[in-house]
């Protein structure tokens, strides 16, 4: 059985109702600053530039709401990554990240990837994944038609078939505190390179290497925690 650690980072679907968009956005477009007894032309300037920085600020923070569901969000990349045991060097770490702006054929590739492993088995395991990520994954991939794909289980309190790490951690408490930075940092495995909040405009500025270093990374420090904590479970 081979363990596969995976991490998926999202983004807002460009394809979702502008209805909605336009409804959330207009009023913040339409916002009225409030000059009070301000004349000076430059002051007057300089408020609306303000207004203007906070709409946009307002306008990325509700982008990034929106890759946090499968309904108005799309995966931008996923990553995986396994290391074996290989005291000889014989099994090189497979470690492989999946971005495109056509989510679905990010979603092919992916599934392609992965398919063949089924012979020998896969532990997935992830950070929230039971919760977070295989959903997410398993609605993008219904929503796209993706043919030969595979369902990757979520059951609590198993861990033989997808190893939770965070389920782990927080013995199934999703209410506990812990996130991947904090665990990974306990760990010594290192402060995460990048944050989930800071992808969408990533992706906006079309950074796409960075997106995928920074989501391999994480699937990195998932693996290697895991692999500190099996011996206990």
């Amino acid at each position: 059985m081979i363990e596969l650690a995976f991490d998926i980072e999202t983004i807002a679907d460009p394809l979702i109702d502008p209805e909605l968009e336009l409804m959330l956005f207009q009023k913040l477009d339409n916002a009225e600053v409030k000059l009070g007894n301000v004349k000076d032309p430059d002051k007057i300037k300089a408020k609306l530039a303000e207004k203007a920085f906070e709409a946009e600020q307002k306008k990325q923070e509700l982008k990034s709401e929106y890759g946090l569901s499968p309904l108005t969000g799309r995966i931008a990349c996923i990553s995986v990554f396994s290391e074996p045991e290989d005291p000889l060097g014989i099994n090189p770490a497979i470690e492989r990240s999946f971005i495109d702006v056509d989510e679905k054929k990010l979603l092919d590739e992916f599934w392609k990837f992965v398919r063949p492993f089924c012979k020998q088995g896969i532990q997935w395991i992830s950070f929230n994944g039971k919760s977070f990520d295989a959903n997410y994954i398993r609605v993008r991939t219904a929503k796209n038609k993706i043919v030969g794909s595979l369902v990757i289980p979520t059951y609590k309190y198993e861990f033989k078939n997808h190893f939770d790490v965070r389920d782990v951690l927080s013995n199934y408490d999703n209410k506990a505190k812990g996130t991947l930075d904090q665990w990974s940092a306990f760990w010594g495995q290192g402060t995460k390179i990048a944050h989930g909040d800071a992808v969408q405009a990533m992706w906006d500025k079309k950074e796409f290497d960075k997106i995928a270093e920074y989501c391999l990374d994480d699937a990195k420090k998932t693996f290697r925690i895991k692999k500190q904590l099996e011996d206990y479970v």
